[in-house]
């Protein structure tokens, strides 16, 4: 087997005719956890896609397990979160209720979906697409986004346990002190470009602090280019 499962390999895209990723080449290996960091409208997003065979790169390549997005899609489970569940609001909670209180599961609850709070409805969304625990390949856009601090810590855990039974994960997100707590490495996407780290390059004893202070020095240094 391949170390390198998800490589992308000198991908340009244009959104609108405006360059959104220029040359970028990232690679991600099995049981391991790669945090995607950049700030709103950096192509973190857009880069996903492209590795979900959503859309496709105008030019360079995408290789998930050796296969085109889109045939690797079809041989492997792939565990996808794009950011808040979206069920119909009418949807009643029923069978979900236990994704909300693991303790109670098998109570039944008449709420519709679309009267839960943003953090209810994220955390539904995750366990149900996290419940696929053969899952080769493991993408989340924003997970952390809406969720109270137990939910966080419950997240945190479920992405180490995907990590360590062999699975790629990679996570968006800007909630630095949670990426800190289950990456092994990190891509820093800034006007287009990647630049990546790993744990041993970053201070470990001020971890998030070391990704928050890595970014403002990349993203200053390339926009004094």
């Amino acid at each position: 087997m391949a170390s390198e499962e998800v490589m992308v390999s000198e991908v340009t895209k244009r959104l609108r005719r405006q360059l959104v990723l220029s040359r970028v080449s990232l690679t991600a290996a099995a049981a391991s956890v790669l945090g995607l960091i950049g700030a709103n409208g950096a192509g973190k997003t857009t880069l996903l896609r492209l590795l979900l065979g959503l859309m496709r790169p105008d030019s360079g390549r995408v290789s998930l397990f050796g296969n085109a997005p889109q045939v690797a899609l079809r041989m492997h489970r792939v565990a996808y979160f794009g950011g808040g569940a979206r069920l119909p609001p009418t949807v009643r909670v029923g069978s979900w209720t236990g994704l909300l209180n693991p303790r109670n599961s098998t109570s039944r609850d008449r709420r519709q979906f679309g009267s839960l709070s943003r953090g209810q409805r994220q955390l539904v969304g995750l366990r149900s697409v996290l419940d696929t625990r053969d899952a080769r390949l493991v993408v989340l856009d924003e997970p952390w986004d809406g969720l109270d601090p137990r939910s966080a810590e419950w997240l945190s855990a479920r992405l180490r346990d995907c990590r360590d039974r062999g699975a790629v994960v990679l996570v968006s997100s800007h909630r630095l002190d949670d990426l800190a707590s289950v990456c092994d490495r990190y891509a820093f996407l800034h006007a287009g470009r990647i630049t990546t780290r790993t744990d041993d390059e970053l201070n470990s004893s001020a971890h998030a602090e070391s990704l928050r202070l890595t970014f403002r020095q990349l993203t200053t240094e390339e926009s004094n280019e």
